[in-house]
């Protein structure tokens, strides 16, 4: 089987959607399935298609997103795992075009074009990165891949641990990060998904997303083999290297900003250098605008550039 849908659902009425747009797939029907897993706490809507051969159902408690869809993986038979929320919906497109871009490429992460959209249904903005390869350092500077557009090799997602569980907010950046620690990516320019920009509707804890995407970023510089991974997605960039060059430097400034503040005193220390290094590796780019640019100014996801 091709690919393995999660859906983690508090049985919101926009699961229909999200359910439909999967079961409208121009693709085969035997070579993909649709998990729901229900983590609100009580029995789903029935529908029509609750008889699909296609969909399984299975139930956890109110233990957030992370755990669902680990649950949700762990039962998966798909080659591939795709995430998608109760609220958010794929193009017709979405299986057919990135099973193409799997033809073409072996790496862990493949996504698509994504379509914002605000809660209404009105098309925002078309998120589209120009990224492949080895792009650990766009990743980790803050690029914003949707998951929701994107598929991921199940051997790889269970390599590097799944979810992590403790995390409840920002999960699907810290995903994609340690994905983009460990292996490459592809993309498609096609548009594959659509999601809602809603925080009225949004079960994101926004109160401790700040931290926890910050603590989460601190876990992933903790890893082996970081640095090395961050030097050669640079070398990889083939246009404003300057700036990633700078963004490498702002990482470990900041890092050991954060450390320093939560009285972190040899953790601090050995950020700061990691930092100097990254700048002497710089080289000439740091005679360059925007390398100080990217020290000194939050990162802006590429698309929005």
């Amino acid at each position: 089987m091709f690919c393995s849908t999660i859906i983690p659902t508090i049985a919101r009425p926009s699961l229909k959607r999200s359910v439909q747009s999967l079961l409208d797939q121009d693709f085969s029907s035997t070579n993909y399935e649709i998990i729901i897993v229900n983590d609100s706490g009580k029995s789903l809507e029935l529908s029509n298609w609750n008889q699909s051969e296609q969909i399984r159902i299975i139930n956890t408690n109110k233990h957030k997103e992370s755990v669902a869809r680990n649950a949700g993986a762990a039962i998966a038979i798909g080659d591939y795992l795709h995430f998608l929320d109760d609220d958010d919906w794929v193009a017709p497109n979405f299986l057919s075009s990135l099973w193409e871009l799997s033809q073409r490429s072996q790496s862990a992460l493949l996504f698509g074009a994504t379509q914002l959209v605000d809660g209404q249904g009105n098309n925002l903005f078309k998120l589209d990165h120009p990224l492949n390869g080895n792009c650990f350092i766009q990743v980790i500077a803050g690029e914003w891949i949707s998951l929701q557009a994107s598929i991921v090799k199940t051997e790889a997602f269970f390599r590097i641990g799944g979810f992590n569980q403790l995390i409840t907010a920002s999960e699907d950046n810290e995903l994609i990060r340690r994905l983009a620690l460990n292996y490459d990516l592809a993309s498609t320019s096609e548009i594959v998904a659509y999601k809602v920009m809603d925080r009225s509707e949004s079960t994101t804890d926004w109160t401790g997303y700040s931290f926890q995407s910050r603590w989460a970023r601190e876990l992933i510089l903790d890893q082996t083999g970081v640095f090395k991974r961050l030097q050669d997605s640079i070398q990889q960039c083939k246009s404003n290297r300057s700036y990633w060059y700078g963004k490498s430097v702002r990482l470990f400034l900041t890092s050991s900003y954060w450390n320093i503040s939560n009285r972190r005193l040899f953790k601090s220390i050995s950020r700061f250098l990691f930092a100097i290094s990254n700048f002497f590796l710089s080289g000439y780019h740091i005679f360059s605008i925007e390398f100080w640019r990217a020290i000194f100014r939050p990162h802006i996801s590429i698309p929005f550039w």
